[in-house]
Parts: C-alpha cells; structure tokens; sequence
C-alpha cells in the first residue's frame, strides 16, 4: 500500500541478488524476505531487520507483505535479525514443532508474533 511505496522503490535497485539467493523459494515460515538497504533502515531508524516481500498462502506466521521482521525469540534465546542468511540458518536448525515468537515492525508499530509450527525442511 502506500506507506510501503517508498521502500519498495528504494529496494528494487539493491534488494534482486539477495533476494533471488535466498528467498527463491518461501522459507519455512511461507514468506520471502530480503535484506533492507542502508536507506531503507535510515529511512525507518532501524540498525536491523529482514523485509518480507512475499506471503504465501501456506503462511506459518501472522506476517503480511511489507512487515520488517526484527528479531526472534526461541526458547528465551532472543537473536536480533540481521540478514536473510541467518534467519534461514536459524529456522533450519528448528524442530517443525518449534514455537518462536518474532518481533514485526508493521508501518509505525511493533508487536509480537507466535509462531507454533514451522514447515517441513525442503
């Protein structure tokens, strides 16, 4: 919608090659991600974070496209996310059972997302 306009324009020059390696197909939680440009995290005054491009249907989380997610929480482990690698690495190493809760930037505000289940490992 339009408060994602600007971000979307601003990570189409920078956002294809990490988004083609690790987001060619939707990881285990169902959405498609990619790293946010410098401006991008200038732009929403954040150090970090991972911007989800796509939602499949199948989706494992209440995640929509063009949410940033910020970090992740997994049995009191708290791991603030920095980039499409490791968020994959981390969901890898999850039992399918796994309930993670993750930390969404959504436009202006913050929650937090449960996360009961992942899909089986591809």
């Amino acid at each position: 919608m339009g408060e994602w306009e600007e971000d979307r324009l601003a990570g189409r020059e920078a956002a294809p090659k990490p988004q083609r390696q690790a987001g060619a197909a939707a990881n285990r939680l169902g959405v498609m991600v990619t790293e946010l440009t410098p401006k991008q995290k200038e732009d929403l005054k954040l150090a970090h974070g991972i911007l989800v491009t796509e939602v499949r249907a199948d989706v494992r989380a209440d995640v929509r496209r063009g949410d940033i997610l910020v970090s992740l929480v997994h049995k009191g482990h708290h791991t603030e996310l920095r980039s499409v690698e490791q968020l994959n690495k981390i969901l890898a190493g999850l039992d399918k059972n796994a309930v993670i809760t993750l930390q969404v930037r959504r436009g202006e505000s913050m929650a937090f997302v449960t996360v009961n289940g992942l899909t089986d490992k591809s």
